[in-house]
């Protein structure tokens, strides 16, 4: 077979192998439609009670959430804890009962999320649970496996129903509730007086989310506790348990001081602004000439008595010429090079001994400036 025949060969193979597989992605694959869950979305998604929220705010009801306990609303308001209050420190404990005895209404709803409820119903089962609200006001827990999911429940409007999941149930010994759902030793709801106000216990807070407050009578249940005895209450809900932390503790106490402090400093800040004065222009540069470094170093060593050290350079630059020049007169001393200089320049040969004497120094500044002028005439009749 030739080398063409081959080329061919796979060539048309090729062209094969393409046209199956195009033919498998057209005829093989398709669309399906289907449904998925994505769950909430925004403002629902981060806040599970935003339904209860809404509609409470369309009732009338003035209504507040928070992720934190913080300071207690009015004596007249109803507080919904969704996180059942089980880590509430003795201190808040307290502080939430003397709010209900001067009027307010505990709402307390026990968690409905699966990792809550497991840890929660296995510490009833093995007669761990402590509870400080439940502790406080002397009521037990108790699982229940027979417990009906729906069971009803009247707040002085009527009865409601409400689904609850889970087997946990309440234990009121004591028969302080008046307002149960139906058996106060096995109760998914119980309500009673304290003081003033009023304290409400659900075993459950999957009725008021979300996905569930459109079910059955939640809605309605969650009004009758905001208009308790015929009074439209202010609503808040807590979301959580953990305290809050300093900074929040610090802007809920003491956010006047905060501010006030923030002000004092600004006006501080300001006050000085104006001492400051605008930015002065930079100055150039100048440059002194050299001459003027020459004559303050001459006047700092003629203040000290250093006025021969001044007369080595001319009497060296002198020396210098007459060693170029006139090599001859450096021979014979310096008597004869003092009287060949004299003859030379035509200056008295005392004046050009004095000034070629290294250790005559100049006593005055007369005597310096005419020994610096004899040096110099004399370098340059040279």
């Amino acid at each position: 077979m030739s080398a063409t025949s081959i080329r061919a060969w796979v060539a048309a193979l090729s062209v094969l192998a393409f046209a199956g597989i195009a033919a498998f992605v057209v005829y093989g694959i398709g669309f399906v439609d289907y449904e998925a869950e994505v769950g909430y979305r925004g403002e629902a998604r981060r806040n599970p009670l935003l339904a209860a929220e809404r509609t409470l705010e369309r009732l009338g009801h003035e209504v507040e959430t928070s992720l934190y306990l913080g300071a207690l609303p009015g004596d007249d308001a109803l507080l919904v804890l969704r996180q059942s209050g089980r880590f509430l420190s003795p201190f808040d404990v307290d502080r939430l009962l003397e709010w209900v005895g001067r009027g307010g209404h505990l709402c307390v709803l026990f968690p409905g999320d699966a990792e809550f409820e497991d840890a929660l119903e296995n510490d009833v089962a093995e007669e761990r649970l402590r509870h400080p609200i439940l502790d406080a006001l002397q009521l037990g827990a108790r699982l229940d496996p027979s417990a009906e999911r729906e069971v009803q429940v009247d707040f002085g409007r009527g009865f409601r129903r409400v689904e609850f999941a889970g087997r946990l149930s309440l234990v009121d010994e004591q028969a302080m509730s008046d307002v149960d759902s139906g058996d106060p030793m096995l109760a998914r709801v119980l309500s009673m007086e304290h003081g003033y106000g009023r304290i409400t216990l659900f075993v459950g807070d999957d009725w008021a989310t979300n996905a569930e407050f459109g079910e059955l009578d939640h809605a309605y249940i969650l009004d009758d506790l905001a208009s308790f005895d015929g009074e439209r209450r202010e609503v808040r809900f807590v979301l959580g348990e953990r305290p809050p932390g300093l900074l929040a503790l610090v802007w809920e106490h003491g956010w006047t001081v905060v501010v006030s402090l923030a002000a004092l400093v600004a006006l501080v800040l300001w006050r000085r602004s104006f001492s400051l004065g605008p930015r002065l222009p930079e100055l150039p540069s100048g440059r002194r000439d050299f001459s003027e470094h020459i004559r303050a170093t001459g006047e700092f060593l003629w203040r000290n008595r250093l006025g021969n050290s001044l007369l080595e350079a001319p009497r060296s630059a002198l020396r210098s010429r007459v060693a170029s020049t006139r090599p001859e007169w450096l021979a014979h001393g310096d008597s004869v090079l003092a009287a060949e200089l004299a003859a030379h320049a035509g200056l008295d040969a005392q004046r050009v001994a004095r000034a070629l004497n290294a250790k005559d120094n100049a006593r005055d500044a007369v005597s310096f400036t005419e020994i610096v002028r004899d040096l110099e005439t004399m370098r340059k009749s040279l």
